[in-house]
């Protein structure tokens, strides 16, 4: 993949991530919480992509994601160690609301877990300005 294509292809992560974030809100207000916890981290996923894609890596995998935001973006030190946290605790969150039939998030789970990620997007989105990766 060339640089070109990096930012391309970052770019247009940072745009899903910003339209789940969307849609995760939107299904907040109608309090579609499981669904909306799943948006959220599709957001996370989309923005975490974009950032290893300004590294020249890219993921096949869901797993793979949050393994290479360790190894890449943590360990390295371009990202406090909390996003690897928070990215993990979205991703189980979306696991459970997506495959455990009893289990049932209620507005104040997903309004900590929004928090997580409004850190995560914070400081992903800094490094991805930093490296000139931004929409409109």
């Amino acid at each position: 993949m060339t640089g070109e294509n990096e930012v391309v292809n970052a770019r247009a992560e940072l745009a899903k991530a910003k339209a789940a974030r969307r849609a995760a809100k939107a299904l907040a207000e109608l309090q579609l919480y499981d669904d909306a916890s799943s948006r959220i981290y599709y957001a996370a996923f989309h923005l975490v992509s974009a950032a290893l894609l300004t590294l020249g890596v890219q993921a096949q995998t869901h797993s793979g994601v949050a393994s290479l935001l360790g190894q890449h973006l943590v360990r390295p030190g371009l990202l406090p160690v909390e996003v690897g946290r928070h990215f993990a605790s979205l991703m189980g969150l979306r696991s459970q609301a997506d495959y455990n039939r009893h289990f049932l998030l209620d507005a104040a789970g997903f309004n900590e877990e929004m928090q997580k990620a409004d850190a995560l997007f914070s400081s992903l989105e800094a490094f991805l300005a930093e490296r000139g990766i931004e929409i409109s």
